[in-house]
């Protein structure tokens, strides 16, 4: 294992990069829960990961602290991208909501036998997932997305190391230390899922790709 030190950088460009981070990391995750949903039969498992896939792809275009992504950026990726993503969003939106949903409906009515009324039922009904094929065609559309915020990625990356290298040395080794091991070339090509952040952040990629390329 090579141990590599790393000083906490500051600035808008490391902010942006930490943002694009955390929009990758949430597109891959929405890839692995879309991965479970195709190959479980199970109801229960299958609404949670449903849910859980349009909340994180939801989480890449909303407005808050961090850089988010916009329309705009899918709306090339494919002829029925713009709407398709309409549709996730909307999803998304009426779950995360507490108002009435038309995704969750509840209707109670009563039943008539002959004169008389013998009982009464509640019908529900709830969207728990969706077709093989829009869980496909969002794969794919998250595999354009991926690709595009890794391009982002090594844009910023680049620019960063370039701002840092304008400062003193002496300023950035005043900062707080991370600690991080890389993994070695035998760890890295492992089938152990431990590896798997390697591909989930930009400043790991990077640091990967600087040691091996």
């Amino acid at each position: 294992m090579q141990s590599v030190v790393l000083y906490e950088y500051r600035s808008q460009l490391a902010r942006d990069m930490a943002d694009l981070s955390g929009i990758l990391h949430d597109l891959q995750r929405v890839v692995s829960y879309l991965d479970i949903l195709l190959e479980t039969d199970d109801d229960i498992i299958g609404s949670a990961v449903f849910t859980s896939s349009l909340i994180a792809y939801r989480r890449c275009f909303t407005h808050g602290a961090r850089t988010r992504m916009v329309r705009g950026d899918i709306e090339g990726l494919h002829e029925n991208a713009a709407e398709f993503h309409d549709v996730l969003m909307a999803n998304a939106d009426k779950f995360a909501a507490h108002s009435v949903s038309p995704l969750e409906q509840f209707k109670v009515g009563v039943a008539v036998r002959g004169d008389q009324i013998d009982a009464a039922f509640t019908v529900s009904m709830r969207l728990a997932s969706m077709s093989e094929g829009d869980i496909r065609f969002w794969k794919f559309l998250l595999s354009k997305m991926i690709e595009e915020n890794n391009r982002r990625g090594i844009a910023a990356h680049d620019a960063l190391v370039a701002e840092a290298r304008t400062r003193p040395l002496k300023n950035i080794t005043r900062a707080r230390v991370i600690n991080l091991s890389i993994p070695s070339r035998e760890d890295l090509f492992r089938k152990r899922v431990l590896c798997r952040p390697v591909i989930a952040n930009h400043r790991t990629i990077f640091l990967v790709r600087k040691v091996y390329n």
